[in-house]
This record gives structure tokens, sequence and C-alpha cells, in this order.
């Protein structure tokens, strides 16, 4: 099962879209539903095309490259972040 949150922000000219991601893991011992969440970036033409037609709780495919990254947060720890760039 796949489930989105979709943003569009329009920043110079660029269209950009970050999409959750969710995906059944399946169930633990206690029979609760295992879910992981993938955060997604998508740029351009693919940006326009998922906010037109991908709505919340549409099942969809993507593919992509992962991009790490990390920052600082107000209390000064390091974060670090994965994100999926869809292609």
């Amino acid at each position: 099962m796949i489930s989105l949150s979709i943003g569009i922000i329009l920043k110079e000219f660029l269209t950009y879209c970050e999409i959750n991601i969710a995906t059944y893991e399946g169930k633990d011992i206690e029979n609760k539903t295992i879910t992981a969440w993938h955060k997604c970036k998508a740029f351009g033409k693919t940006a326009e095309t998922i906010s037109k037609y991908v709505k919340k709780g549409d099942n969809f495919a993507i593919t992509g490259k992962l991009n790490y990254g990390s920052y600082q947060n107000k209390d000064g720890v390091k974060v670090y972040t994965t994100y999926i760039i869809v292609n």
C-alpha cells in the first residue's frame, strides 16, 4: 500500500514536489502493521506530472536514486537525511 502527500513550490521557475510514500512491510508478532516511510523529491516535468495525476492513497511506482545529506538542528545535533530523487 502506498500513500502520499504532495506539495508544489515554485522557486525561480523550477517546479518541485516532495512526496512521502508509505510502504507496507508486514505485521509484527503482536499483529500490528509495520509501515516504512520514504521521503521522495521530484523536479521539473516529473513534479508537474505527479502533482497532476497522483492523489493521496493512490498506488504507483517510482524509480530514482538515493540522496544522503545532513544538517544541524536547533539543538546543535547533527541529523542525517535520506531522500529518493525521482527520475
